[in-house]
């Protein structure tokens, strides 16, 4: 994979993530945190529940 590729599909993969907490944490004040710990739960159980679908519809078509 070229170079220029991977770093597309890099900023592609990651961008989403890192503009939702961004905007998040800049919302969010220290007498107000909620902004930013909702969002940080938000992209922890989005990512380990895409992690889960993934591997469980990995394990089922090894099986057959």
């Amino acid at each position: 994979m070229r170079f220029l590729h991977y770093i597309g599909f890099f900023t592609l993969g990651t961008l989403p993530y890192v503009l939702i907490a961004s905007y998040a944490g800049s919302i969010s004040s220290p007498e107000s945190p909620q902004p930013a710990i909702y969002a940080a739960l938000a992209l922890y159980v989005f990512l380990w529940l895409g992690w889960y679908l993934l591997h469980r519809r990995t394990r089922r078509r090894i099986k057959g």
